[in-house]
């Protein structure tokens, strides 16, 4: 992977990044993005402060090669939205999901985890955050377009392109594994899926399209497939399609994200043309709006109510 991302990241513009939250995921994701060629900079911040200072000096001791340290650890939120380019929120509240019947289980934290993003956001806002910013905690869809609700509020809201949600990437990607093991080969250009990271995922369009709802099933169950075999967390799976993201965001590829669009949040391929997303027309293509208006519901339901 991070062969991969020397090559295709140009190095044309240096990039800091923040990562708030340095669990499995976060920690991961940050020490991946140091390798990149354009980082210079990896800010790391969490509640519990001593952990952030030994993620922080463990990194530094496994790149030393850099000028000046190049992970940082961060007292406050504050800095991680001070001359930062990109921050990933991959934050989880350690404290016991209240349950929540009927919810999916990466919904159960929903309440607890769209307090604290309402907390990174109005920093952000009072910072006059320019950058983008990253979704990675779940429920990664409604708290995607929670940050962007909450900004509006604010002097300084966030604008809808500066915000995403890394979810359905990786289902692209299970799509495609799971491809692979009955014997197909699907190229990134080959699969296109809307809708919402994990529960609802839709694939639209395969260059196999008689695997679509197979493909769709093995997808869904494809974390509860692999926490089957005693793995509590998936890691590497979601860190590598949160770094393509990035990737694309930096060189102009499509890449799937959920991203907020007319009033409401979903989750599509998404084309990047100088940092900025390009959506091909879909205004005639009824699940699309469909799955606009489902998304919708659940806003009401769970932010303005």
């Amino acid at each position: 992977l991070i062969g991969i991302i020397r090559t295709v990241c140009r190095p044309t513009k240096t990039i800091k990044v923040g990562i708030i939250g340095v669990g499995n995921i976060g920690s991961l994701l940050a020490f991946q993005l140091g390798q990149i060629p354009p980082v210079v900079q990896v800010k790391l911040f969490s509640k519990d402060n001593q952990v952030v200072s030994g993620r922080a000096l463990d990194m530094n001791q496994a790149v030393v090669d850099s000028r000046e340290p190049k992970f940082i650890a961060c007292n406050s939120p504050n800095e991680i939205f001070f001359n930062t380019d990109i921050v990933f929120i991959t934050l989880r509240d350690r404290a016991p999901a209240k349950t929540r019947p009927g919810l999916p289980e990466r919904w159960q934290r929903i309440d607890s985890h769209l307090k604290i993003v309402h907390d990174y956001v109005k920093i952000a806002c009072s910072k006059q955050f320019k950058g983008v910013i990253i979704m990675v905690t779940n429920p990664v869809d409604i708290l995607t377009y929670a940050c962007y609700y909450y900004s509006q509020t604010t002097k300084y809201p966030l604008r809808t392109y500066q915000i995403y949600g890394a979810g359905l990437e990786l289902d692209a990607r299970r799509g495609r594994a799971y491809a692979r093991s009955i014997g197909e080969h699907l190229t990134a250009n080959d699969i296109s899926i809307y809708g919402s990271h994990g529960e609802d995922t839709k694939i639209i369009n395969t260059a196999k399209r008689n695997l679509n709802t197979r493909l769709e099933s093995l997808v869904r169950n494809a974390s509860n497939e692999i926490r089957d075999k005693g793995v509590s967390r998936t890691t590497f799976g979601p860190v590598s399609s949160i770094i393509e993201v990035l990737v694309s965001i930096i060189n102009g590829a499509p890449v799937h994200a959920t991203v907020v669009q007319n009033g409401s949040y979903i989750g599509r391929k998404v084309n990047f043309r100088w940092g900025l997303p390009q959506f091909k027309d879909q205004s005639t293509d009824q699940q699309h709006k469909i799955v606009l208006k489902d998304n919708h519901d659940l806003i009401k339901k769970h932010l303005i109510s």
